[in-house]
């Protein structure tokens, strides 16, 4: 799972709405919806996404061993980058839109349909104070001027950093906040990932959990993506006392990170039979040797892994650095191993994995 970037998440619903604003009202198009709608001579869009955002996208791993994560490899974790140039780095930039006035923005936002202009516009207009909509449409502006789509917020981010912390500030700062009681910040804000390996009080959202936060902020726990593209609300939780709700396993971890999150109640399959959906696979997903379909990974034995499904189906990411690994069946015969290895047993498991003998 990857962590988006503060700034990322914070910018979801604000390009969102841009997107549906391609013109102003003259008439003029062609332009970029997201140009169009914060730049220069148009009404702005809407705002708000973290990930590095208003939000937070982490990228998930197994906290043990045997169970790396249900994520793929291309979801590794990118703490977020300062948003300053080389060139600005004793520059400090005034934020013009403070969070109350994002969030009646990003709430008048959603109730507009995307193509709604006037609906979009009368939000603009109405739920940013002048300084801000300004903010705005110089955010327009820049990104327009490096092409940046109506969707590209990294784009954005790297390229016009002074005009995002004018727009959103900087990401919050790190405390010792509860993420797991949520606990440590005021009754407006909640206890989030603002990096990989710290948390922090980060404006509430209205998105709960298990819900899409990728123009969003959630009310509670942290922004996962899970494959680049969508993310979702996920609790934290305290992996030696379950507190996962529903009986949920406490089993997805960040890389890099000590915290975890809770995730699905497995579906058991057969790791022998590989009984799971087209593109999937039956992998084991704890220590206890309970079994999950997750996306097929592809990477075959002697591979490096750092997600259990980063492997093929049929095989275990173990070990520490985790390395991908045939299973067999310890009492089987035959084992299912190939000619000259042998069936090795994995503490904890009823599986073993095929190894060269010493």
């Amino acid at each position: 799972m990857r962590l988006e970037n503060y700034f990322t998440m914070a910018m979801g619903a604000l390009v969102l709405a841009a997107g549906a604003m391609a013109c102003d009202s003259s008439g003029g198009g062609g332009t970029s919806a997201l140009t169009d709608t914060m730049g220069g001579t148009d009404t702005t869009e809407a705002g708000d996404a973290v990930d590095a955002e208003a939000g937070d996208a982490v990228d998930a791993d197994d906290t043990t061993p045997t169970t790396a994560d249900t994520s793929s490899t291309t979801d590794d974790v990118t703490p977020s980058e300062d948003t300053t140039n080389e060139t600005d780095t004793n520059q400090t930039v005034e934020r013009l839109c403070s969070d109350a006035e994002l969030g009646e923005f990003q709430s008048c936002v959603q109730g507009c349909g995307q193509q709604d202009v006037e609906c979009l516009q009368a939000c603009f207009t109405t739920k940013l104070s002048a300084a801000c909509q300004g903010a705005y449409r110089a955010l327009g502006d820049c990104a327009r001027q490096h092409s940046c789509g109506d969707t590209d917020t990294a784009c954005i981010v790297e390229n016009c950093p002074n005009e995002t912390l004018a727009v959103f500030g900087s990401s919050p700062e790190p405390n010792d906040c509860d993420p797991v009681a949520d606990t440590g910040c005021d009754d407006d804000h909640t206890c989030t990932l603002v990096s990989p390996t710290e948390v922090g009080c980060a404006p509430k959202g209205g998105a709960g959990y298990g819900e899409d936060c990728s123009s969003v902020r959630c009310a509670q726990g942290a922004c996962l993506s899970f494959d680049g593209t969508s993310s979702e609300c996920m609790e934290f939780c305290d992996q030696q006392n379950n507190t996962c709700r529903e009986d949920r396993p406490c089993n997805i971890g960040i890389q890099g990170g000590d915290f975890t999150f809770c995730g699905d109640i497995p579906v058991a399959c057969d790791i022998f039979a590989q009984n799971c959906d087209d593109g999937q696979g039956c992998y084991v997903i704890d220590t206890d040797g309970n079994t999950g379909c997750h996306s097929a990974g592809g990477q075959q034995a002697g591979a490096s892994c750092q997600a259990v499904n980063d492997c093929a189906p049929g095989h275990l990411c173990a070990g520490n650095p985790g390395t991908c690994s045939l299973v067999c069946e310890i009492d089987g015969d035959p084992t299912g191993c190939p000619d000259g290895e042998e069936c090795a047993a994995v503490r904890g498991l009823s599986i073993g994995v095929c190894v060269s003998p010493q």
